[in-house]
């Protein structure tokens, strides 16, 4: 719980295997994607160009999204263009597709963020707050463990907080079954006083 609000940590890990697109991409659409292939000639993890375009310059950039102290006021940032850009992309580049970008996102995936990143509240604008939960990134040396929650308290609104502290929790199909038997795990334990976790 932080501040009557549940929180789910969703410490999310999850890489494609290299040879993805080279095993099940449609033939037809191999010539647009390049893979980056090691010296044995074979895929291996890195950016991966599509039609052209990187698919992330996350790497690249992530050191200027980090915030340089903490801040009391909730974030106002832009999102960076290429992030702006992805609801038309199917107008531009994949007319193929049925959906957008956006309602394919929507419809199959999670965003996981940490509490200061400064995109948080534009990407929830973008996305729905409802498809985005927290990730405390421990013991990692970039994780802002243990203030992650509380520096997502000061990032966004309480509204969009709890549904990102939540977002967890409908991910993974918790049921309040499951948060009954969390709260009784931790009135057992002595590292949390003894005290059950509120529920709302």
């Amino acid at each position: 719980m932080k501040d009557g609000l549940r929180f789910v940590d969703c410490d999310m890990h999850i890489m494609e295997p290299p040879d993805l697109f080279g095993r099940y991409l449609d033939p037809r659409f191999r010539e647009r994607v390049i893979l980056p292939i090691g010296k044995d000639g074979r895929p291996r993890r890195g950016t991966i160009v599509i039609d052209g375009l990187p698919t992330t310059q996350d790497a690249e950039l992530q050191q200027y999204r980090k915030r340089s102290r903490p801040s009391s006021t909730h974030s106002t940032q832009l999102l960076s263009g290429s992030r702006m850009d992805y609801p038309q992309y199917r107008d531009t580049h994949a007319p193929y597709l049925s959906l957008t970008p956006k309602e394919y996102f929507r419809r199959n995936c999670w965003a996981a963020v940490e509490g200061s990143e400064p995109e948080i509240e534009a990407t929830a604008g973008l996305i729905g707050a409802d498809r985005m939960c927290i990730s405390t990134d421990y013991p990692h040396f970039d994780s802002n463990f243990p203030h992650v929650s509380t520096n997502l308290m000061k990032n966004v609104p309480r509204e969009i907080a709890a549904q990102i502290f939540l977002g967890g929790a409908h991910l993974y199909e918790f049921t309040e079954e499951d948060f009954a038997k969390a709260d009784a795990a931790a009135a057992k334990n002595p590292r949390a006083g003894g005290r059950p976790v509120a529920r709302p």
